[in-house]
């Protein structure tokens, strides 16, 4: 997996938890009884988000290819008493990429719903612990088109998980948590003859929100607001997290599935039927992070590392995998004093590099990446709450990947407009 395909094109978490630990002031009587698990309150999940891309892939020697993509994620929770919430969750990818050389066309379509339940207990006005669990289900379906052929497979999703964390709140007000979580994860893909459990223990860090006053009514008149001033700055809540994850994969087949290699890393039911795992761990950081140089500018920063391993058992040898990616962004917004809303131009650029070696000895293979992007265009920021906002952006893309070690050394092109959002919380 690519640092870049993490979803951690976002800044430096580490800078934003320095900033709004500068933040930190005498607490009031009031902030003192903040409890994020009260009654009315509602959650977003880190990950809520949506992305549509189209985009025109090119290489030296071949036609030019279309990849069209739209992913979503929604993971809002509301908590009808105290310490209890109550949520859902939705995501959903399609993927359509027509290769016109061969003229041929893949579909790669997922979608899962389900619900969450968590226990909240608020003991000081920094620290607070959960518990969380969920269950999703849902369909993935994987098309193939070429002249003389059609394939088609449908699986079945299932998965459920338990989580712990203890959100820490670090200003004397506002609605921004620090978590430190830790989390059981199983998913289960079932097809016909087959059937694939992918279980992982997750710990890291990732920040989270808790609101009491959803699409605050006053926004207009808190004349004390100023979030495009020069000092000022923002965060964004689409993917900052560090986290580690260890787990396993294993596919069991029916009867004439695959019937292991010589190293013993698969086993064969008395049924007939044959399995095979192996072991994954993970890590990454990203974040993302804006400061107002002068009023209605901003510049920062986005970035993320990642890398990982994985170890098949039916085979010598372990896969592993090491990524970055870093750059500036910009954002131009409107110069109207105290906004509920406002129009913005932004632009970002990242470089980065990935790295993956396979195989031992005479046999070991390594592949390097090295990637260039580029995203400009308009945005739109939607206050509704104190701090946080529903930022959509629509711009144009130029993502530039080559290898330097491989197989291929040509470079590819891709380029078209994304729509995509997610959510930034302002720091006045």
């Amino acid at each position: 997996m690519k640092v870049h395909q993490l979803a951690c094109l976002t800044g430096s978490l580490l800078l934003a938890a320095s900033l709004v630990s500068a933040q930190i002031v005498a607490p009031t009587e009031a902030s003192l009884d903040q409890n994020p698990f009260g009654n009315g309150s509602f959650s977003f999940g880190s990950w809520s988000g949506l992305d549509l891309v189209q985009t025109n892939m090119a290489e030296p020697g071949t036609t030019l290819s279309k990849v069209s993509k739209f992913g979503i994620g929604i993971y809002p929770m509301y908590f009808p008493v105290n310490n209890v919430g109550v949520g859902i969750n939705l995501n959903a990818l399609y993927k359509d990429s027509k290769i016109p050389e061969g003229n041929s066309e893949n579909k790669d379509t997922r979608w899962m719903a389900g619900v969450d339940l968590l226990y909240g207990i608020h003991f000081t006005r920094t620290f607070n612990l959960y518990a969380h669990a969920g269950v999703s289900f849902g369909q993935k379906n994987m098309t193939t088109i070429s002249p003389t052929e059609k394939s088609n497979s449908n699986y079945n999703l299932l998965d459920y998980n338990f989580s712990v964390g203890a959100p820490l709140h670090l200003g004397s007000e506002g609605q921004l948590y620090f978590t430190p979580y830790v989390s059981y994860n199983v998913l289960n893909t079932s097809i016909t003859g087959e059937k694939e459990v992918d279980s992982r223990f997750d710990f890291g860090i990732k920040m989270e929100t808790w609101i009491d006053d959803l699409f605050d009514k006053d926004l207009m008149s808190k004349e004390h607001w100023d979030f495009y001033s020069q000092g000022s700055s923002a965060i964004d809540l689409y993917s900052d997290r560090w986290t580690f994850n260890d787990g396993t994969d294993k596919t069991t087949y029916a009867d004439g599935g695959f019937t292991g290699g010589s190293t013993g890393g698969s086993t064969r039911g008395s049924t007939g039927g044959s399995s095979q795992s192996q072991n994954l761990t993970s890590w990454s950081f990203c974040g993302g992070y804006n400061y107002f140089f002068v009023n209605y500018f901003s510049g920062g920063i986005r970035a993320g590392i990642g890398g990982g391993s994985e170890n098949y058992g039916w085979s010598t040898g372990t896969t592993t995998k090491f990524g970055w990616i870093v750059g500036p962004e910009f954002e131009l917004h409107v110069p109207v004093e105290n906004p509920a809303h406002n129009i913005y131009l932004f632009g970002e650029y990242q470089w980065g590099s990935d790295k993956m070696t396979s195989g031992t000895g005479i046999h070991q293979t390594t592949t390097k990446e090295n990637s260039t992007h580029f995203n400009a265009g308009v945005g739109y920021d939607f206050h509704f709450t104190t701090h946080m906002v529903l930022s959509p952006q629509f711009g144009y893309r130029v993502n530039n990947t080559k290898e330097t070690a491989g197989v291929s050394i040509f470079p590819i092109m891709g380029t078209g407009f994304g729509l995509d959002f997610g959510l930034k919380y302002y720091i006045p």
